[in-house]
């Protein structure tokens, strides 16, 4: 049982590390990533693009979607 407790505490922290994390995103996405219509590039563009693929790539494993549909 005292393994399962150190393994959950664990688990508990990393969640809440994610979930700082998320919580930073979505505010930062709010806000158009700090950025106004005048100041998007095709830079900035491809910037975009990566973090889309990277969200993408993170939630397809615990959705088993794209390369990790079972």
């Amino acid at each position: 049982m005292k393994t399962n407790e150190k393994a959950l505490n664990a688990f508990l922290t990393a969640k809440a590390k994610f979930d700082e994390g998320l919580k930073r995103l979505q505010e930062l996405s709010d806000n158009h990533f700090g950025m106004i219509p005048e100041e998007i590039t095709w830079e900035v563009t491809e910037d975009m693009k990566y973090y889309a693929a990277a969200i993408k790539e993170l939630t397809d494993q615990p959705f088993n979607e794209g390369e990790y549909t079972k």
